[in-house]
């Protein structure tokens, strides 16, 4: 195996890297292999190393430093190597690696025996193999050498050095390694026997189905994906979950145990059964996954079944007593504080990568709005969720966390559509312009009774009306869709009228702020213009109408906006009229309307 140090071109290593990426994926769909793979990381060093026949080497903590300058070697024999190095970690010899370079020799006969009985790759020449008639087991073979010096002739993946170095990682490779063989054997056992494969997260779905109806429910109208390509293709380390496509994707090469399974299970179906990605509006879609993920395991540690028959994994798992009893939306306002540090966090799919998947999110492209749409409530779920809440209470299954069963009863009563809540704006702060008695003007049948006083009903004079009317102001730069701006004009328009309201104090904030003074309802739609400004900016506009001395100090004001825009500063009464699943990116004390636009393809 010993090699003469070469000068290799670029195209030479790239053509030996390509070989070692290979070999990895090749191990990566291994049943033995791929559970370590998945956990492991390969590094293919950019230097020469002073080692020239050196193939790889392993840390404890699961590095594996590939060496592509050792060219050229075959795909079988780095299958076989990075095999070796994987060993290494799933037998625990790193863990005595300081045993010094006989138990080295030791550990890399027996893993090479294993390789060569298990057919795993092609050994390269001259490395060690474990002699006849010894003991297959390295703390025997690490002593009978030790005492008698005579250890066989060969070399390591390192050449002549040690080829494992200790290191510290959270990963429990001999764990990972005794899942993949229980699977491996599973797998057998159910072919030969012609049965169906029935794989430990659908074991974990079905105790749910059984023990815990809460989640049992929603988790009966998820399929369980558990394809380890797709999941490499989302960058989906461990789990996810895709409420759109009912599929809940688990990442079989993460070997996760019965018990982390079943938590995973759970943490899933609370993501889907309580709409977090329609819940999510314009927040930051990572940093949004990580307020539900603190929420959702707080609930899972207080359901006291799901907690004893479960065990978080050891990556992607977010806790914090700081935010126990908070909402998503309240922890969500916490986190957007430090975006940075926020998105240094790991959730189950992985550091800055949702485990919430949103396909049909809308989309914007070029200013404007695609015919993607964001979905709606998930009624199907919500119906599932009630349906085990029913099962759970009768059949007293535990107690459940106050912020879950407030949250429960917040699904169950969905707000009011939108022109509703707009009507209820209006019948609290804009009172309708009624029609007064007045003796000054004699009624029609005065002259037929002319001892008894008959009052005229008249209108208002138009400076009174005026002083009840309300201010509107319309963002007019192009971030506001056409279609929320009709829809949003049309319902004012009937509002003002179906009070007798002939006209509104009309402000366009856009490019220039154009005050449009009093404008008749039924010219409201006549009066936009679009700028050519794509920034939303209102407080100007709120100014204008502070200082207008023909508008009433008291008169509320009404903001047709799209978000985000400027922090808006007044002492009058004034709400928000915003697109469907838009927010505000300041706290506002004021009521907040949202657009839906339900015909919209």
């Amino acid at each position: 195996m010993a090699k003469k140090s070469i000068v290799l071109d670029e195209k030479d290593l790239r053509k030996s890297a390509e070989r070692i990426n290979k070999a990895w994926e090749e191990l990566r769909k291994h049943v033995l292999m791929g559970p370590l793979v998945q956990r492991a990381k390969l590094r293919i060093i950019g230097y020469e190393p002073q080692t020239a026949g050196m193939f790889a080497t392993v840390q404890g903590n699961g590095e594996i430093f590939a060496n592509p300058y050792n060219h050229p070697r075959t795909v079988p024999e780095w299958v076989f190597v990075l095999s070796h190095c994987l060993l290494h970690l799933a037998f625990g010899h790193t863990h005595q690696a300081g045993r010094g370079m006989l138990w080295n020799i030791a550990c890399d006969c027996v893993v090479n025996e294993f390789l060569a009985r298990m057919k795993i790759g092609t050994q390269p020449e001259g490395m060690l193999r474990l002699p006849s008639g010894m003991p297959n087991n390295e703390d025997k073979l690490f002593q009978m050498w030790t005492q008698n010096g005579s250890p066989p002739k060969g070399d390591t993946t390192n050449g002549t050095g040690v080829d494992m170095f200790a290191g510290a990682g959270k990963a429990n490779w001999a764990d990972i390694f005794a899942r993949a063989i229980r699977n491996a054997a599973r797998r057998t056992l159910n072919a030969a026997g012609g049965d169906e494969v029935i794989t430990p997260a659908q074991m974990a779905r079905a105790w749910f189905v059984k023990n815990y109806p809460l989640l049992g429910s929603v988790l009966q109208n998820f399929t369980l994906d558990e394809d380890a390509k797709y999941c490499e293709r989302l960058g989906v380390r461990i789990a996810a979950v895709s409420p759109s496509q009912r599929k809940i994707l688990i990442n079989p090469g993460w070997a996760l145990n019965d018990f982390e399974l079943r938590h995973v299970l759970a943490h899933m179906a609370i993501h889907a059964a309580f709409q977090h990605p329609q819940r999510r509006k314009q927040r930051d879609p990572f940093v949004w996954n990580l307020a539900c993920d603190y929420c959702v395991n707080e609930w899972i540690d207080k359901m006291p079944p799901v907690a004893r028959a479960s065990k978080p994994p050891a990556e992607g798992h977010l806790r914090s007593v700081i935010y126990d009893g908070l909402a998503p939306e309240a922890i969500y306002e916490r986190l957007i504080e430090n975006p940075k540090a926020a998105h240094k966090l790991v959730t189950l799919a992985g550091q800055d990568v949702c485990d919430i998947i949103v396909r049909d999110v809308p989309v914007y492209a070029g200013g404007a709005k695609a015919a993607i749409r964001h979905p709606r409530w998930d009624r199907l779920l919500l119906d599932a969720l009630l349906r085990g809440y029913q099962i759970h209470t009768e059949s007293g299954k535990g107690t459940l966390p106050f912020a879950l069963l407030d949250e429960m009863r917040g699904l169950e009563n969905p707000p009011l559509p939108w022109d509703v809540q707009l009507g209820r704006w209006f019948d609290e702060h804009i009172p309708p312009i009624e029609r007064i008695r007045t003796y000054g003007r004699p009624s029609r049948r005065q002259s037929s009774t002319p001892d008894i006083a008959r009052p005229r009903y008249v209108w208002p004079e138009l400076e009174n009306i005026v002083k009840g009317s309300f201010g509107l102001i319309v963002d007019t730069s192009g971030s506001l869709d056409l279609v929320y701006v009709a829809l949003a004009l049309g319902a004012i328009t009937t509002y003002a009228l179906s009070r007798s309201i002939p006209s509104v104090r009309l402000v366009l904030s856009g490019a220039d702020v154009i005050d449009a003074g009093q404008t008749s309802c039924d010219e409201l739609a006549q009066a936009y213009t679009k700028s050519e400004r794509a920034n939303s900016t209102i407080q100007p506009g709120i100014e204008l109408l502070d200082k207008a001395r023909d508008f009433a100090e008291d008169a509320p004001i009404l903001i047709l906006t799209a978000v985000p825009c400027d922090r808006v500063k007044t002492h009058r009464t004034h709400a928000y009229l915003i697109p469907e699943d838009g927010r505000l990116t300041y706290a506002s004390n004021a009521t907040i309307i949202e657009i839906i636009a339900e015909n919209v393809d």
